[in-house]
């Protein structure tokens, strides 16, 4: 996931540095835009995967085993 992360960023601050001259308020709403969605899809991706391999019966290592 951080590849992608990163080529999200790069091109939020790329469309930032094209826009600022066209109108500043599209420019910051576009940067922050992507970069809350990558915050959150970096945060909640990993739970959700989790979750989703234990519902399906994918996971042959539990929390207990961990410990």
């Amino acid at each position: 996931m951080l590849p992608q992360s990163g080529v999200a960023i790069g091109l939020s601050i790329a469309a930032f540095n094209a826009m600022k001259v066209v109108n500043i308020d599209y420019a910051d709403t576009i940067k922050n835009v992507v970069l809350a969605s990558v915050l959150f899809f970096a945060l909640l991706g990993p739970v959700l995967v989790k979750v989703a391999f234990s519902k399906t019966g994918e996971m042959t290592i539990t929390d207990k085993d961990l410990n």
